[in-house]
């Protein structure tokens, strides 16, 4: 005799359902990952209990990147794409491509993706024991340009320097990015020495 009416219930619904991750996407809200379904799904807490509010098909791999706000996702053909955490709706800003080779169709399945501490750069692992590496923080140059320099962080440096390097940029982007990268450059230098001011000195308001 079951001694918890419904409790067989409770059990086939959390069978059906096996979570691979899951991790804090905002107040009240709960990001979550299904290996087997290939799914992301947002959750919020609604009602005393938690309600489906965005989801995401076809993802092979998901990490967050820390203090951005955004979740990376790797889907079964190995594209990469950055998502809002709380909206899972696609960041702007072109994704980096994964290498094109004819021994890429030999490194099996996606396995694994792993986000560097500061969040600029991302690792796909490969179940035939290949690794990529992206650079994701070029997309990000775009919205830099379009708000308050306020909301600069020192990785913004480096991301302005590789996309100075850019072989086709054109005269108009580089003069933009140069103007960008002048006044970062003092605020975070390179040797993490910050800049103070002197006598009759002056400092560049944000």
């Amino acid at each position: 005799m079951n001694e918890h009416p419904g409790s067989d219930h409770v059990i086939a619904q959390a069978t059906r359902r096996v979570t691979t991750r899951a991790v804090l996407a905002g107040p009240a809200t709960l990001a979550v990952f299904e290996q087997r379904r290939g799914t992301v799904d947002v959750l919020r807490l609604e009602g005393g209990g938690l309600r489906p509010a965005h989801s995401v098909e076809g993802v092979a791999a998901v990490t967050a990147l820390p203090g951005r706000g955004q979740r990376a996702i790797v889907d079964a053909r190995a594209e990469l794409r950055l998502l809002d955490a709380a909206t899972l709706v696609p960041r702007p800003g072109a994704m980096p491509q994964p290498p094109v080779s004819p021994s890429r169709f030999s490194l099996g399945d996606v396995t694994s993706l792993h986000a560097s501490p500061g969040g600029g750069l991302l690792a796909v692992g490969y179940a035939g024991g290949a690794t990529d590496l992206y650079d994701v923080r070029p997309p990000e140059i775009p919205s830099l340009a379009a708000r308050p320099l306020a909301y600069a962080r020192p990785a913004h440096v480096d991301a302005l320097i590789a996309a100075l390097d850019v072989p086709w940029l054109d005269r108009s982007a580089r003069e933009v990015l140069r103007l960008l990268l002048a006044p970062l450059s003092y605020r975070f230098p390179r040797d993490g020495d910050a800049a103070t001011l002197s006598a009759g000195g002056y400092d560049i308001a944000w």
